[in-house]
C-alpha cells in the first residue's frame, strides 16, 4: 500500500477519517485478500486508525476480515491477523489510555512468535516507529494465545460485587468507589456507569429476565437499576447497617436482603415496598433461598447458621458451625452452653488453652443450594497457631448434619465457587504470614465429582465469576482491574513460567554490566537470588535458601552461603560453574564463618582458624591463628586484622612479616556487663534450675564482647574498629587507630556514617547524650575526623540527616530539621570537607527522598516527599529547574539516568514512565500485566529491566528520535 502515513497526511480531515474507518470493509468487499492483508498487518495503518478510530473499531476490522466469506486466507495469514489481534485486544486498556504505546505494547506481546508473517510485522513497527518509545527485548507481556482474553479498567477504588446477565453479553461491578459499571463483555466497552449511593457497593443481584440490576450498599441503602436505561429506578431504604448479601426467589418478585444490623428484610419488588422481617442472632454474612422459596438459610457471625421457613417466618434451626479441640467440624444447636463457650473465647480469645479448645468459622460463603441440602465454603482462623483453614462442606436440611467433602489447599483470604454445570470448583487464595514475611497465591481447579485438582494459576482473584454459558471466567485482578478468560484454555494451559510465586524486593545489574541479580522472598518467607547473564537474558542460578551473596569487584566470583545449613558455594562467573563447594561439619555448627573472597582466594573462620581457599586449584591453601572469632582482610590483602576470642585484635602486615596488637577492649569497662550476668545467676535459688540454666546459657552467650573491623582507610593505615555487645548487637562507641603503631587516635560514642571517596576523612554522628573524648556533647552534630584537622557541624534545635559526600570529597550534603512552633523546617546544607564552613543552606518544602550528583560535579537533583524534583548547581546552591510530579501519587521509586538526561519511576503500580529531566514531560511508558515491584537500570543506561510482583522480568531499552 506504499507509504500510509504520507498518504494519509495529504488528505483532508475528513477524508483522512473516512478513509481509516471504511478502508477494511471495501477490501473486504472486493475480496482483495492481499491489499486488507497489507493494510491490517501495516504498523502505520494499524496505528493511524487507533489514533483516528480507537482501539475497538481497530479490533472490529480483524473480525470483519476473519470472518468474511469473501476473503480465504492461507493458514500462515490468518494465523498472523488473529496474533495481531489478540495482541490489540489484550492490550485495548492500556491504549484507550495511552496510544503511544501501541508499539511496545505490540512488540511485547508478539516477540516470541516464529512465523515470518509476524517478525515481518515486527520489523514494520521498529521501523515506522517515530516517537519515543521503550522498547521490549523479549516478549515478556502477556501472549495472544495465553487464556487470558480483556482486561477491563475504570473503576478508581476497590471492586466488591460481580454479576453477569443471563445472555453472558453484559458485566455488571460494584465498587468501594460507589458506583457501579456495566462493560460488554465481547468488545471490553463500558456501557454505563451507574452513580448514586454515597457508600461502597457490596452486593449485586439480577431479576431473572436480567433487565434490572440491585445493588446493596455500606450507605445501608438498596438501590434497583434498569440496564436498559442505566437510570435508578427506585430506592429501599430500612436497614440501619451496612448490606453485604442480597438474594432473590426463584420467580423474582421478593428480594432478601441481610444487613450488619442483625435483620433480614423481605421486599416486594412489585409494590416496592418491605412486607416482613425478622431479627438473627448476629450480623449477616450472606443469604441464600431454596428453589422451592421454602427455606432461607442466613449465614451469621461466629459460626452461627440459621435456616428458616419463609411460609410462617419461623427459625427452624439454629445452629453453629465449631471445631471442638479434635473433633472434625461438627453443627451444634445454639443452645446456652454453646453460647456461653462463644462469649467466653471472645472474652478470652488471646489464652493459648481456649484457642486450642475452640476454632469459630470466619467466614461462610454458600455455593449451591437444593431443597434438602446445600453447599458452603468455611473458613476459619487458628489464632493460636495463626493458620487459616477452608473446607467444602454439604449440609444436609433433615438430618442437620455436616459432611466435609473437600479440604482446600490454601491458607489465607479465600474465594471459592462452582462453575454452572457443577463440574468442577475453582479456590483462589492470598495468603502472608507476618512472622516468616512468607506469601502465596494461587487459583486452583479441582474436578468436584473426583475431588481431584486439575489445575492452577499462579495468581489470586479476590472476586470472579462464570459467564452463564461458561465460555468465559472473569475476575479481579489487584482490586480494581477485571480480566476475563477463556475457560476452555485455563482448563488446559499449563503454566510455563513462574512454576513457583517469587516476590522480587529488588534488582541490580553489575557494574561490568555482565550479569542481573534478582532479589526475591519465596513463598516461605525466604531470601533468595537468581543470576541472569545480562547480555543474554538466560537465567544461570537460582537459588531460594535463604542465605548471604556477594559478588567479588571484579565480577569474577559470586559467593553463596546457606544460613540454614551454613555450606558454601562459589561460582566462577567467567566459567559459568560452580569451583567451590564447602559443606559444613555434622558436629560443629560453626564450622564456616564470614566467608570473604579476595583476589583469588576464600578467606573463612574455619573451627577459629582462619583459613585460606585457592579458588584456582579449589583446595585449601592456609590455616591461620588459633581462637579467631573475625577477621577483616585489606583490598590488597597486604594486611590481615583478626579478631580473637581475648578480645584482642592483632594486625598481620603480610607485606613487611610483621605483628601489631591492639588490646583496648580487653580493658575492665568491656567486660562488666558479662560479670554482672554472671554473678546475678550464680546468686539465684536452685528452683526450676532447667528453665534458669536455659536463661543464663542464652544471655552468656550472647553478651560476650566481640570487637570487629568496620573498614580501613588512609591507604590502609588506619582502621576503624567496633564491638559486639550483648545479643550480638554493634556498640556506640567507635574507635580509629593507626594500624601500622597500635596507636588509638580518636574515639567517639556515636555512629559511623561514611569515608569520603578520597579516603581522607571519616564522618560519624554523634548519638542522642553523646559524648566525644572530651566530654563535650555531640548530640545533633556531625564529626569530620582527618588526621590534619577534625571539625564538627552542630545543629542545636533539631536532628541531622546525612545525605552524601560529592565525589570530588569537597562538599557533605546534610538535611536539618529545625521545629518553629508546629511547623517543621527542612533545609539541604552544604558543608566544606576543606574549612569545615557551611557553603550555602537551601529551604525545601519536603524531607529528602534522595540526591544525585551528575558525574562532573556541577548539578544535584534533589526529590523531596511532596512530589517536588529540584535540580540545582551544585557549587553554589541555585535552583535551575523544579519539576511537580504531574501523575500524582507517590513514587515507589526513582532514578536517574546516568547521563542526566531522563527520570525513571513506576507509577500507579503497572507503569513505568521515563521522562525528560529538562522538560518535565514524559518521553515514553511501558504497562505491564501485572503490578511491577522494582527496577534497575544498565550502567551505561541504556537498558532497564523492571520485574512484576510475581518475578517475571522486562527488558526494555529507550528509543528516541536520537
Amino acid at each position: 500500500m506504499g507509504d500510509i502515513r504520507v498518504r494519509l497526511n495529504t488528505m483532508t480531515a475528513e477524508k483522512r477519517e473516512y478513509t481509516l474507518k471504511h478502508i477494511p470493509t471495501h477490501l473486504e468487499k472486493a475480496g482483495s485478500v492481499n491489499q486488507l492483508f497489507r493494510c491490517l498487518a501495516s504498523f502505520e495503518f494499524i496505528e493511524e486508525k487507533l489514533s483516528v478510530c480507537g482501539v475497538e473499531a481497530l479490533i472490529e476490522d480483524y473480525e470483519l476480515g476473519l470472518n468474511s466469506t469473501n476473503i480465504i486466507w492461507s493458514e500462515e495469514q490468518a494465523g498472523t491477523l488473529r496474533s495481531i489481534q489478540g495482541a490489540i485486544r489484550l492490550a485495548s486498556h492500556i491504549l484507550k489510555e495511552d496510544k503511544a504505546q501501541l508499539a511496545a505494547q505490540l512488540l511485547g506481546r508478539l516477540l516470541e512468535f516464529e512465523n515470518p508473517l509476524i517478525q515481518n510485522f515486527l520489523e514494520d513497527i521498529q521501523t515506522n516507529q517515530t516517537t519515543p518509545w521503550l522498547r521490549p527485548l523479549e516478549g515478556s507481556l502477556t501472549k495472544p494465545d495465553s487464556p487470558l482474553l480483556r482486561t477491563l479498567v475504570g473503576h478508581t477504588d476497590v471492586i466488591l460485587a460481580l454479576e453477569m446477565t443471563p445472555d453472558s453479553q453484559w458485566l455488571i461491578s460494584g465498587s468501594g468507589d460507589h458506583t457501579i459499571k456495566v462493560w460488554d463483555i465481547a468488545t471490553g466497552q463500558e456501557i454505563y456507569t451507574l452513580i448514586g449511593h454515597t457508600g461502597s457497593v457490596l452486593t449485586l443481584v439480577l431479576t431473572s429476565e436480567g433487565k434490572q440490576v440491585i445493588s446493596g450498599s455500606a450507605d445501608h441503602t438498596i438501590k434497583v437499576w434498569s440496564l436498559e436505561t442505566g437510570q435508578e429506578i427506585y430506592t429501599l431504604r430500612g436497614h440501619q447497617g451496612i448490606i453485604p448479601t442480597l438474594a432473590l426467589s426463584s420467580d423474582g418478585k421478593i428480594l432478601y436482603s441481610g444487613s450488619e444490623d442483625k435483620t433480614v428484610k423481605l421486599w416486594s419488588l412489585e409494590t416496592q415496598q418491605e412486607i416482613a422481617g425478622f431479627e438473627c442472632q448476629q450480623s449477616i454474612f450472606s443469604l441464600a433461598v431454596t428453589p422451592d422459596n421454602k427455606k432461607l438459610i442466613a449465614c451469621l457471625q461466629d459460626g452461627f447458621l440459621q435456616i428458616w421457613d419463609l411460609k410462617t417466618l419461623s427459625l427452624i434451626e439454629n445452629l453453629v458451625i465449631l471445631k471442638i479441640e479434635k473433633e472434625p467440624i461438627s453443627l451444634y444447636n445454639a443452645v446456652p452452653d454453646i453460647l456461653n463457650l462463644i462469649s467466653k473465647y471472645h472474652q478470652n480469645r488471646h489464652y493459648f488453652e481456649l484457642n486450642y479448645l475452640i476454632e469459630l468459622f470466619s467466614e461462610f460463603n454458600i455455593l449451591s443450594v437444593e431443597n434438602n441440602c446445600f453447599v458452603l465454603n468455611i473458613n476459619y482462623k487458628n489464632n493460636t497457631f495463626r493458620h487459616t483453614q477452608s473446607f467444602i462442606c454439604t449440609i444436609n436440611f433433615s438430618l442437620s448434619s455436616i459432611f466435609i467433602e473437600l479440604k482446600l489447599d490454601s491458607n489465607g483470604i479465600v474465594n471459592t465457587k462452582f462453575t454452572p454445570n457443577l463440574q468442577n470448583l475453582i479456590s483462589s487464595y492470598d495468603y502472608y504470614d507476618y512472622i516468616s514475611q512468607g506469601s502465596d497465591s494461587n487459583t486452583i481447579i479441582y474436578d468436584w465429582e473426583n475431588k481431584e485438582r486439575i489445575n492452577n494459576f499462579n495468581q489470586y482473584f479476590s472476586k470472579f465469576k462464570f459467564t452463564p454459558n461458561q465460555d468465559r471466567f472473569i475476575g479481579i485482578l489487584e482490586r480494581n482491574t477485571i480480566q476475563i478468560f477463556d475457560w476452555g484454555k485455563m482448563l488446559n494451559c499449563i503454566e510455563k513460567e513462574n512454576n513457583k510465586n517469587i516476590y522480587p524486593t529488588s534488582l541490580k545489574i553489575t557494574d561490568d554490566g555482565k550479569w542481573l541479580i534478582v532479589y526475591y522472598n519465596d513463598n516461605d518467607g525466604l531470601d533468595g537470588f537468581m543470576l541472569y547473564s545480562f547480555q543474554s537474558r538466560v537465567l544461570y542460578h537460582d537459588e531460594d535458601q535463604s542465605g548471604y551473596m556477594e559478588i567479588t569487584h571484579d565480577f569474577k566470583y559470586l559467593i553463596w552461603k546457606h544460613i540454614a545449613f551454613d555450606d558454601i558455594q562459589v561460582y566462577d562467573l567467567k566459567k559459568g560453574e560452580i569451583i567451590l563447594s564447602l559443606e559444613p561439619n555434622e558436629n560443629d555448627d560453626l564450622f564456616f564463618k564470614k566467608p570473604k573472597i579476595i583476589k583469588d582466594f576464600l578467606f573463612t573462620i574455619e573451627s577459629k582458624k582462619l583459613t585460606l581457599y585457592n579458588l584456582i586449584t579449589s583446595s585449601k591453601s592456609e590455616e591461620i591463628g588459633e581462637n579467631i572469632i573475625d577477621f577483616y582482610i585489606a583490598k590488597d590483602a597486604s594486611k590481615y586484622i583478626v579478631s580473637l576470642e581475648d578480645k584482642s585484635l592483632i594486625v598481620l602486615d603480610i607485606k613487611n612479616n610483621s605483628i601489631i596488637n591492639f588490646d583496648k577492649y580487653k580493658e575492665e569497662k568491656y567486660t562488666s556487663t558479662e560479670n554482672n550476668l554472671s554473678n546475678q545467676y550464680n546468686e539465684t535459688k536452685d528452683d526450676e534450675d532447667d528453665i534458669k540454666s536455659f536463661i543464663k546459657s542464652f544471655f552468656m552467650s550472647n553478651s560476650k564482647i566481640e570487637p570487629y573491623i568496620e573498614l580501613l582507610f588512609a591507604d590502609n593505615k588506619l582502621a576503624i574498629s567496633d564491638y559486639y555487645g550483648g545479643h550480638h548487637e554493634k556498640r556506640p562507641e567507635k574507635t580509629i587507630w593507626n594500624i601500622e603503631t597500635g596507636e588509638e587516635l580518636f574515639c567517639l560514642d556515636g555512629e559511623f556514617i561514611t569515608i569520603t571517596p578520597d579516603t581522607k576523612k571519616a564522618i560519624f554522628y554523634g548519638l542522642k547524650d553523646s559524648k566525644n573524648i572530651r566530654n563535650e556533647s555531640i548530640f545533633h552534630t556531625l564529626i569530620i575526623w582527618s588526621l590534619e584537622q577534625t571539625y564538627t557541624i552542630t545543629n542545636n534545635t533539631a536532628s541531622i540527616k546525612f545525605i552524601d559526600v560529592t565525589k570530588d570529597s569537597q562538599l557533605i550534603l546534610i538535611q536539618t530539621f529545625e521545629k518553629n512552633n508546629d511547623a517543621t523546617i527542612r533545609n539541604l546544607e552544604a558543608w566544606s570537607l576543606e574549612t569545615g564552613q557551611q557553603v550555602y543552606k537551601i529551604n525545601l518544602t519536603g524531607a529528602i527522598l534522595f540526591v544525585q550528583i551528575n558525574t562532573d560535579n556541577s548539578k544535584m537533583l534533589v526529590a523531596t516527599n511532596d512530589q517536588y524534583l529540584r535540580i540545582f548547581n551544585l557549587q553554589t546552591g541555585h535552583e535551575i529547574f523544579k519539576i511537580k510530579n504531574q501523575w500524582g501519587d507517590a513514587q515507589k521509586e526513582v532514578t536517574i539516568t546516568p547521563d542526566f538526561k531522563e527520570v525513571i519511576s513506576i507509577y500507579k503500580s503497572n507503569n513505568l514512565i521515563v521522562w525528560d529531566l529538562e522538560t518535565g514531560k514524559v518521553k515514553a511508558t511501558f504497562t505491564a500485566d501485572n503490578p511491577l515491584a522494582c527496577y534497575t537500570v544498565s550502567p551505561d543506561g541504556k537498558t532497564i529491566v523492571v520485574a512484576e510482583i510475581f518475578g517475571k522480568l522486562h527488558f526494555l531499552t529507550l528509543e528516541d528520535e536520537e
